[in-house]
């Protein structure tokens, strides 16, 4: 990974002892991300090639509000029926494409946590963003 692919907030898995860290602080000139300071990780300055992506699964969707229907995982803006703020297609199947984001005239791949959450903070979904629920956390 490089530091330009992260964002505050965002998670990732460190590649030695398999723990999520919300990166906190970016250093880009070193290659260095900081965990969230109430994080439960030991390490305070983690460099970027230590850090591996957190592969988007259909647990952790479902963990986070999304619902199976028709061949989509729809995620709902408010409690008005069929009133969805976006949706991803594959059926809940996750494949090396990884899943494709539709929402407005958007359609992104998406493949890893730190993706969607990305792509939650551009729908202005910070909330769901920043308090992303990987298996582990």
């Amino acid at each position: 990974m490089k530091c330009s692919e992260l964002q505050i907030g965002d998670y990732v898995r460190l590649k030695r002892t398999n723990e999520i860290v919300g990166v906190f602080e970016i250093d880009g000139d070193r290659n260095v991300i900081n965990n969230e300071p109430d994080g439960y990780c030991s390490e305070k300055n983690i460099a970027v090639d230590d850090v591996e992506p957190i592969t988007l699964t259909l647990e952790i969707l479902e963990r986070n509000g999304f619902e199976l229907r028709n061949g989509f995982l729809y995620h709902r803006i408010d409690d008005k029926p069929h009133h969805y703020d976006f949706k991803l297609e594959n059926g809940g199947v996750f494949t090396s494409e990884g899943y494709t984001l539709q929402c407005c005239i958007y359609h992104l791949t998406i493949r890893y946590v730190h993706e969607l959450q990305h792509a939650l903070r551009l729908c202005r979904l910070n909330d769901l963003a920043d308090n992303f629920k990987t298996e582990e956390r």
